[in-house]
């Protein structure tokens, strides 16, 4: 659900921009990439802390190294070389040691995307400190409550806001916090939802407010006007998911779409790009074009880029 919300929202930036036809009054138009950004971090940590909860440092760091920089590093090629992006050595630098958003006032531009990686790297190093404070849930929410505070104070600060810390940090933090809390205890918190149709209520009803307008006054309102709105859209998703029984084909589909989810994202623009280069006019046949042929181009490619990546893996640790 997340990459197809991330795709539908970027592939009009290689076609007829047909999303942004919609009247702004009517929809944020930000709050679905808010939302399926924030579906990858909330899942980040629901993850990690079930399968890094006691690795040591060099394991956990030597892991993610693998599973992430590679890929990122490939992408990262194609971004610059084909997209034409243009970045200095010291943004590079900054680029391959995923230092983006530590230190975001050296941007005029990041690059588009990319910037996601930068994100996760800060929220590694985050999950090391709060692993440790998980099976104690007060001090958790405690430790939890004082980051953000700091991060906040950074991004309110004249003297450090946009110069230590990008404000997506602290806009994903609690995604991320949420994420590993329910990966530690949602199989007791599944048991407290007895009515589904509450949840599905509870649902649409978050559903259609978080995609209001409200023209917030100020970045910070901004950013917790999306945090109230679209973390109890990923909370109940994971809940409802977790009750449903997937099956046959239907569970083949959901596993290889989630298995290459992160070359998706990585690689989603560079295809489209290339794509856009056989054919550019942007007409509503363009549009069809870009749409409906690059996603699934995207999807197969994705798939095959992610298991030809993991097959030369184990190769290489074996």
């Amino acid at each position: 659900m997340s990459a197809l919300i991330i795709l539908w929202t970027h592939h009009s930036a290689y076609t007829v921009k047909i999303i942004y036809s919609i009247p702004q009054f009517l929809i944020d138009r930000t709050a679905p990439v808010i939302f399926a950004l924030g579906a990858f971090v909330f899942i980040s940590g629901f993850k990690l802390i079930n399968s890094h909860l006691k690795t040591n440092l060099t394991d956990f760091f030597h892991s993610r190294f693998l599973r992430v920089i590679p890929l990122y590093y490939v992408s990262l090629l194609l971004f610059i070389l084909f997209m034409r992006n243009n970045i200095t050595l010291p943004k590079l630098l900054i680029h391959l040691f995923g230092g983006q958003l530590i230190f975001p006032h050296l941007f005029k531009e990041m690059l588009p995307t990319l910037w996601f990686i930068g994100l996760i790297f800060v929220y590694y190093i985050l999950f090391i400190v709060m692993r440790s404070f998980i099976g104690n849930k007060p001090k958790f929410f405690f430790i939890s409550f004082f980051l953000y505070g700091i991060l906040l104070l950074l991004d309110s600060c004249p003297y450090t806001a946009d110069k230590i810390i990008d404000s997506r940090v602290l806009l994903y933090f609690p995604y991320f916090i949420l994420g590993i809390y329910f990966g530690k205890y949602h199989e007791a918190t599944i048991n407290k939802f007895r009515n589904l149709v509450t949840l599905y209520l509870l649902f649409f009803g978050s559903m259609i407010l978080s995609n209001i307008y409200f023209y917030p006054p100020s970045k910070n309102f901004e950013i917790l006007f999306h945090q109230f709105f679209h973390l109890p859209l990923n909370i109940i998703l994971l809940l409802v998911t977790l009750r449903v029984k997937f099956t046959g084909k239907i569970k083949d589909l959901i596993f290889s779409l989630s298995f290459a989810s992160f070359s998706i994202y990585l690689f989603h623009r560079p295809i489209w790009y290339a794509m856009n280069l056989i054919y550019h006019k942007p007409t509503p046949y363009q549009h069809l074009y870009i749409f409906f042929i690059g996603i699934p181009t995207i999807f197969i490619v994705s798939y095959i880029i992610q298991r030809s990546y993991n097959g030369l893996l184990k190769i290489v640790m074996s």
